[in-house]
């Protein structure tokens, strides 16, 4: 499915119709409730405690526009002192707890992407949760932008993985690859080589695993569990006759990274040390 065109303009009309909360004691005030919803959290007490700090961070950084933050994810985990892709965990945790909001946004000056707005969501009380949505923020009068302008390197660097493999030669069922490298899971190569010929496309597709667990967040065990699930979502996939927009790469890559997200803050699988295929 093509990512939609960003809508929102980076200027002081959008800001202003971004705003959650009226004054700072109003914000201050949800983000205690919300700090004290993480604790009671069933996840390993390290996580409960970067996800509080990063909504106080956010806090911090919106008091310009209240509840409005511009702080970058690059920002974030600098002062967390975390990786880029903890943050990126964490966010996609927040914003699952119903507790943030993220925009994409683009520049004025050449309406190319620039970095997200992210926004403290105030709490819905159940007398509210029947009224009318809330409208839809106001755009800032903007020159068209063109799909092309708004791709990003990560989609272009998966698509030229697949210039050569295509999507009906993977599908051939045909001898095992024989000469897959060495460093790429055992189990993950058993399965991969009832569906795809070319031994370049498992690496490739490991790679993909390996590439998303660069932190070393998971033990190998893990790695390999979340890599076999991830890889019968695409044969799955494949099979339906799903025709994908980017490759199989850029296709796979979401479903790891996705899957990585959710049990980084699954307790019990990341205190498994043993896991079964």
């Amino acid at each position: 499915m093509a990512k939609a065109n960003i809508e929102l303009v980076a200027c002081e009309e959008t800001y202003n119709s971004l705003v959650t909360f009226k004054n700072v004691e109003e914000m201050n005030e949800v983000v205690r409730v919300y700090r004290d919803d993480i604790k009671k959290l069933d996840i390993r007490g390290d996580m409960k405690q970067n996800l509080s700090k990063l909504i106080m961070i956010i806090k911090e950084h919106s008091c310009k526009y209240f509840g409005v933050s511009f702080l970058t994810k690059r920002s974030m985990s600098k002062i967390l002192e975390v990786s880029y892709k903890t943050i990126q965990r964490l966010m996609i945790r927040l914003r699952d707890l119903g507790m943030v909001k993220e925009y994409d946004m683009k520049r004025p000056s050449d309406m190319r992407q620039t970095s997200n707005i992210v926004t403290i969501l105030p709490i819905v009380k159940e007398e509210e949760s029947n009224k009318e949505p809330a409208k839809t923020p106001v755009k800032c009068p903007a020159k068209k932008t063109t799909t092309q302008d708004l791709k990003t390197k990560t989609f272009k660097t998966y698509k030229q993985r697949n210039n050569n493999i295509s999507t009906e030669d993977t599908l051939n069922n045909l001898k095992s690859a024989e000469f897959v490298a060495h460093w790429v899971n055992p189990r993950f190569t058993n399965l991969a080589n009832s569906y795809f010929s070319k031994a370049k496309t498992i690496e490739e597709l490991w790679r993909v695993v390996l590439q998303n667990n660069t932190t070393a967040a998971f033990n190998k065990e893990q790695e390999a569990h979340i890599g076999y699930i991830a890889l019968k979502e695409l044969v799955m996939k494949m099979k339906s006759g799903t025709r994908f927009n980017k490759s199989i790469f850029a296709y796979f890559h979401g479903v790891v990274d996705k899957l990585m997200g959710k049990f980084y803050f699954d307790k019990k699988f990341m205190d498994e040390e043993n896991l079964e295929f």
